[in-house]
């Protein structure tokens, strides 16, 4: 009663495995999965959402598809997912079937709204990221949510080198890397992103100061804080988790700064076309 998400939650897997178990795959087996993924965003369950969206894939290319709004929704999902998640090879097989669909279906907001995240991800324009979060539709923010500590992990020291020594504003750090962090708290998780990103960086404040960070030893900080994570076998396992699986060599992977690859990056511009400019 206090948390009907894990109740449901359950439910919806004990009638999947009784699918999959009768070998049953129509329009019912597709609002299955589609429910369960659309749930487990809402409630920021990352390794269900990965494995909904995941078996909804082969059921689309089987000409299970309800609706057209729906299977392009989750198209985008798909894209904005394995970007995020530093799945380049998965991501490039998105990427080779977009100029197969009809320029309709190319333009849909979900799609175009897709491949601009993934243009202002792999050319590190955090900035325009952001931008493109507030702008999401359907479930996308609650998409990249999922993946918001990882993302912060990584641009958390970009933000510092360029002043070191120079003291910055906390709330500099803050407005980059949470600029909506009151809506994040207005999820059924009810997350406060920041308070929990402030407890684990171990913030150095210039002395006589509360509100200027003191940025070379913020940076020390973060160092230590990386070395002594990537030593311990809990937080590894729990980045796996987060991550919906994967070896811990790959979950140490996606934790650390995202290199885009000049052959993804050119098949991403590529298939994007003129959408850049939208």
């Amino acid at each position: 009663k206090d948390n009907p998400y894990h109740y449901l939650c359950g439910q919806l897997k004990s009638i999947r495995q009784d699918l999959t178990v009768q070998r049953i795959y129509n329009m019912f087996t597709v609002e299955v999965y589609e429910l369960a993924a659309t749930m487990a965003l809402q409630y920021g369950d990352q390794a269900e959402f990965n494995q909904s969206q995941s078996n909804l894939m082969p059921l689309y290319s089987q000409g299970l598809v309800k609706s057209q709004d729906r299977l392009y929704e989750f198209k985008a999902y798909r894209l904005l997912y394995t970007c995020l998640m530093g799945a380049r090879d998965e991501l490039n097989r998105e990427l080779a079937e977009l100029p197969l669909l009809s320029q309709g279906d190319r333009d849909r907001p979900e799609i175009r709204h897709a491949m601009k995240v993934v243009q202002a991800w792999t050319q590190g324009n955090y900035i325009r990221f952001n931008k493109l979060y507030s702008q999401a539709p359907n479930s996308g923010k609650q998409v990249m949510n999922l993946f918001r500590r990882v993302i912060c992990e990584s641009v958390y020291p970009k933000l510092l080198k360029p002043y070191r020594p120079t003291p910055i504003p906390v709330d500099y750090i803050k407005d980059v890397l949470f600029p909506f962090n009151a809506e994040y708290k207005q999820f059924p998780t009810g997350e406060d992103m920041w308070e929990d990103f402030v407890k684990t960086k171990q913030f150095v404040f210039v002395p006589g100061s509360s509100q200027d960070l003191d940025t070379k030893k913020c940076l020390a900080n973060f160092s230590k804080v990386q070395e002594e994570q990537s030593h311990n076998p809990g937080f590894v396992e729990g980045a796996l988790r987060s991550c919906g699986g994967g070896s811990p060599s790959e979950a140490q992977m996606r934790l650390r700064e995202p290199e885009a690859e000049q052959g993804f990056q050119r098949a991403a511009e590529a298939v994007s076309g003129g959408w850049k400019s939208r």
